[in-house]
């Protein structure tokens, strides 16, 4: 496992944990970025915000935020 700020562009994800308070996890839920969600990086250059891909939605999340989420890569083969 690991935080979604270290995943790579284009991965895929699935939500396992928000380590967070209740205001980060709200917020995170209205997002539909709850445990189980499939999330994709769509750009992440290490630096500034993580855009991702949920829900049909895009979505800007801040570096620091994305190290409360809590991932586990997802195997596309089957």
């Amino acid at each position: 496992m690991q935080t979604l700020d270290t995943v790579s562009e284009g991965e895929i994800v699935r939500v396992i944990k928000v380590m967070g308070g209740m205001r980060i996890a709200q917020r995170l839920l209205e997002w539909g970025l709850v445990p189980d969600a499939l999330v994709q990086v769509v750009f992440n250059n290490k630096h500034g915000p993580i855009i991702i891909k949920a829900n049909d939605a895009t979505i800007a999340i801040g570096r620091g935020t994305a190290k409360k989420i809590l991932v586990e890569k997802v195997s596309m083969n089957g």
